[in-house]
């Protein structure tokens, strides 16, 4: 698979994911300031700049180099899935002390 479509898909998966942690902890997908800006930073800036000016960023920030200590990926992974988990945490906390926000 080429470079750009490979570059594309990952993009666009991690993409769907920010939206399902965003959307789905909120509820809704009536946001749309929301889809438009993540639209804007995720798709258009990142996939279209990025192509352009740093290609070889890109690449080298996609994927994990072969030097890196274990205990790295570790913390990273562990980084990853707290970070989402603070979103999910968060959303619900707001919920039940804001009523009607939701």
């Amino acid at each position: 698979m080429p470079k750009f479509i490979s570059r594309f898909l990952r993009l666009v998966a991690g993409t769907a994911l920010f939206w399902l942690t965003l959307f789905g902890t909120a509820g809704r997908l009536d946001w749309p300031g929301t889809w438009a800006l993540t639209i804007f930073l995720f798709l258009l800036f990142v996939f279209v700049w990025g192509t352009r000016n740093a290609p070889e960023l890109l690449d080298e920030r996609g994927s994990t180099a072969a030097n890196v200590p274990r205990w790295d990926k570790i913390i990273m992974t562990t980084y990853r899935v707290m970070v989402m988990v603070l979103m999910i945490t968060a959303a619900s906390v707001r919920c039940r002390l804001v009523p009607g926000i939701w």
